[in-house]
């Protein structure tokens, strides 16, 4: 299976359309089998499903890392203009994006031999390291730190380590989006971790909701991005769908999301626990 991007969506999408197009080419058919490990569980527990209210959400309400005081910064309690919203959300998508594209590039190289095999992973390392260098210029953009690399330490349960490294202490570029702009961009990023992280197992598994649902749908909702934008993003999939159609129905998704933060008018305060 080959994933290929949209033109029409990625060309009216920058700079996030970049690594996207990256993204795509790099995750061809080494999805291994953690993608599939959360897909039985994640059907009943799918956002919108019968036990939604079931699923846990203890590591996101407890995180610590977007919770800002008026002594921790100047932002707290305001809402991000939507420049920074956007710019948050995207550095997000795109950590998430390069987190996984990383990981399958890593299993690529463990089954790879041979001179044939070794010239695609080589141009799949370039792409990766490239989009990594493009995280970095974004980061620095909003003057926060750079992504750290997300290193599981089990590759089966490479979807359930990812949400506490996202909630954890060590999540130093989401707090200091926090104290520079307030905890809606934060929790803006958060989302976008998420989405991206889960954007290359959905286009590789018809038929399954979005892997991390739940979390999408929670910080969806917190920072008030309108439910007919997320939803399409998180509900099951067509069983029957091609990859392609899949990739198209993310650039879409992702492309609504970002126009619509870019473009909302000024808010005042953010949404509270």
């Amino acid at each position: 299976m080959t994933v290929r991007a949209s033109p029409s969506v990625l060309s009216r999408v920058k700079p996030l359309a970049a690594f996207l197009a990256i993204v795509w080419g790099v995750a061809a058919s080494f999805i291994a089998f953690d993608l599939l490990i959360l897909a039985g569980a994640t059907r009943l527990m799918e956002a919108g499903g019968p036990f939604e209210a079931l699923a846990p959400l203890s590591a996101l309400e407890n995180s610590e890392v977007c919770r800002v005081e008026p002594a921790d910064s100047s932002s707290a309690g305001r809402r991000a203009s939507p420049d920074i919203r956007s710019r948050a959300w995207t550095l997000g998508v795109q950590m998430g994006l390069h987190a996984r594209a990383a990981l399958i590039v890593a299993e690529n190289a463990q089954g790879a031999s041979g001179e044939r095999a070794s010239a695609p992973l080589a141009g799949q390392r370039r792409a990766v390291d490239g989009a990594a260098a493009e995280l970095e210029r974004l980061a620095a953009a909003l003057n926060v730190p750079r992504p750290a690399a997300f290193t599981p330490a089990n590759p089966v349960t490479v979807n359930i380590e990812f949400v506490p490294f996202v909630e954890g202490g060590e999540n130093h570029t989401g707090r200091a989006l926090a104290v520079a702009y307030g905890r809606d961009a934060c929790e803006l990023y958060k989302m976008g971790t998420y989405w991206g992280f889960s954007v290359l197992v959905r286009t590789a598994l018809p038929g399954e909701p979005n892997i991390l649902a739940r979390e999408i749908g929670y910080y969806a909702r917190r920072v008030e991005v309108p439910e007919s934008m997320w939803r399409p993003m998180v509900a099951r999939t067509p069983s029957n769908a091609s990859s392609d159609a899949l990739v198209t129905e993310a650039d879409a998704a992702t492309a609504r999301v970002t126009a619509y933060l870019r473009n909302a008018p000024e808010a005042g305060a953010a949404p509270t626990k």
